[in-house]
């Protein structure tokens, strides 16, 4: 097995889960310049999550997404995380820390599918440099 459509439901799910987080910790955010950066960080998930979705279609296959129980586990992690302290720091280093799993995770599926398709392995290194590329600048908010 080469992994392509374990890759890409992966890519998909990771950028579903960092937009999703994003919606959520957004509307709690009254800071200008930190909600700037969300928007911007959620617009990066959501352009990788489509080119996830369209290489799965080429491929014949349907995005997997996230399930029901995913999504509900976020809210209440965020809803948990967040019950004392919403300030901008805060919030960046919780961003950093998903950012910072996702980093690892998709390091460790492209070593698990060295001979996945070019292009699909690509795109998770997209998504990895997305990622180191969020983590930089959400430092600059703790």
């Amino acid at each position: 097995m080469n992994g392509n459509t374990e890759l890409l439901d992966f890519t998909a799910q990771n950028a579903q889960m960092g937009a999703l987080s994003l919606s959520k910790l957004l509307k709690l955010c009254p800071d200008e310049p930190f909600a700037t950066h969300m928007r911007e960080q959620q617009q990066g998930y959501d352009h990788l999550e489509q080119k996830a979705r369209l290489l799965l279609e080429r491929h014949g296959k349907e995005e997997k997404g996230l399930s029901v129980g995913e999504k509900l586990r976020t809210y209440l992690m965020v809803d948990f995380q967040t019950l004392n302290d919403r300030s901008p720091s805060h919030l960046a280093g919780m961003l950093l820390i998903g950012s910072s799993m996702g980093i690892v995770q998709a390091r460790q599926k492209l070593s698990q599918y060295p001979h996945a398709e070019k292009e699909i392995r690509s795109l998770l290194e997209e998504l990895c440099t997305f990622e180191e590329k969020n983590v930089e600048r959400l430092k600059t908010f703790l």
